[in-house]
């Protein structure tokens, strides 16, 4: 449940100042195929968003910076919560930026957790770009 999930208590001012003390890579730069869900219309974003909200229903949460048309939903892994992947739409201009985003772990912790952090999170990234290519493909075939 997303209310078990450390993100289901912040206000948007914490999660801002939560995303400016963690490491966020854009998924893009992990693989430029992934440029392809840029430059959707925005009734293909808002579908997909929606999409996204009603399958990750249970492990996301959704954070919107008021006096802006930029909203963030951000998709949290429950075994590995120093974790997200985070979608970042600007209403507006109709952008849609996917990233993940980490906490740093001390040198110390990198050595044991490294390999454990990396499955896991190959696997939330994963699940997330398949509900998108799902999403492409099921608005190919209407």
């Amino acid at each position: 449940r997303s209310s078990d999930l450390g993100l289901s208590r912040l206000t948007y001012g914490e999660f801002a100042e939560l995303l400016e003390m963690v490491s966020s890579t854009s998924l893009t730069s992990l693989d430029d195929r992934l440029a392809h869900f840029k430059g959707k219309p925005r009734n293909w974003n808002e579908r997909l968003i929606s999409g996204l909200e009603c399958r990750f229903e249970n492990i996301m949460r959704r954070f919107k910076q008021s006096g802006t048309n930029l909203r963030y939903l951000a998709v949290i892994d429950p075994e590995c919560q120093d974790t997200f992947v985070l979608l970042t739409y600007n209403r507006g201009l109709s952008q849609l930026e996917f990233s993940l985003v980490c906490r740093e772990l001390s040198q110390e912790s990198k050595s044991g957790s490294e390999r454990k952090l990396s499955l896991e999170t190959s696997a939330l990234v994963e699940l997330v770009v398949s509900y998108v290519c799902y999403h492409i493909w099921a608005c190919l075939a209407k």
